[in-house]
């Protein structure tokens, strides 16, 4: 039998050329992933709706607005205010702020549509 033995010279070469064929192919791949991300980008940015502009269960009616509570409560209690959401208190509709007063105690308060306060 004859045995076919290739240059190494040529061996070595082959070997060059499959990596580099590796690469470029890598390098093709990556760039058409950062395209497709970039081309999807716009699209899910979309579907993302901010914590103010998320629709809740509970829709407070146009009297007080969430920025008008917080400012009532912080007014109130002279604390900062750490959160505010809409909520409902029976059949009174408006937003629970929770506070924090004194940088010691944390205080809930829910403030209606007329902008009445109740501590909870």
């Amino acid at each position: 039998m004859r045995m076919h033995n290739q240059n190494p010279v040529r061996q070595s070469l082959e070997g060059t050329r499959m990596t580099l064929i590796q690469r470029v192919a890598k390098v093709v791949l990556a760039g058409l992933i950062t395209v497709l991300a970039f081309i999807a980008l716009p699209a899910a940015a979309a579907e993302y709706k901010p914590a103010a502009t998320q629709n809740y269960l509970v829709q407070p009616s146009p009297g007080v607005t969430l920025e008008t509570a917080t400012a009532i409560v912080r007014h109130k209690t002279g604390g900062r205010v750490l959160s505010a959401s809409p909520a409902s208190k029976g059949a009174e509709v408006g937003y629970q702020v929770r506070v924090l007063v004194d940088e010691r105690l944390v205080q809930t308060w829910f403030v209606d549509e007329k902008g009445r306060t109740q501590s909870e």
